[in-house]
């Protein structure tokens, strides 16, 4: 199983899933490019992020893998899986979306409902999770990585 993190994070953002599955599974995951420590270009694209996936599945000899994408590593996941359909048994999308104009991450940040609570943190924890328990696991999983102006500013879209 191979694990790709979303915008904004690192590779030890997936490390729930990770260490609950390497009991039973060979897992791994890696920092997708301008994130965590890998190499910070001025720009680049899905289609690199795509071959980025590519090359480290060959370079590991991989065969057959579960890809599990979260977020953007969704979109990299599924992009992959649609270029190169032999190299994959498996995708798992997690917190992904077809489509729209808006980020998900952004509809949890700023929209509320008519309790000015977010409707989307709502449906994402228990009822009896506080908001102190929400932000204690957001801090627990953001990454101390700072993206570059690039990323920041990069809105991956799959035609």
């Amino acid at each position: 199983m191979v694990f790709v993190h979303g915008l904004g994070f690192s590779k030890e953002n997936m490390n729930p899933l990770f260490d609950y599955y390497r009991i039973l599974h060979y897992v791994m995951s890696y920092d997708v490019r301008g994130h965590g420590r890998s190499d910070k270009p001025a720009s680049w694209t899905l289609d690199d992020d795509v071959e980025d996936f590519r090359g480290i599945i060959e370079a590991l000899d991989l065969e057959k893998l579960v890809a599990v994408g979260f977020s953007m590593g969704s979109y990299i996941a599924l992009a992959a899986a649609e270029k190169y359909p032999d190299l994959f048994s498996k995708v798992v999308l997690i917190g992904t979306k077809g489509g729209g104009a808006s980020s998900t991450q952004a509809i949890a940040a700023g929209g509320t409902d008519s309790s000015g609570e977010s409707a989307v943190m709502k449906s994402v924890f228990a009822p009896q999770d506080t908001p102190g328990q929400i932000s204690a696991f957001a801090a627990s999983i953001a990454s101390p990585v700072r993206l570059t102006e690039c990323a920041a500013r990069c809105d991956l879209q799959i035609a």
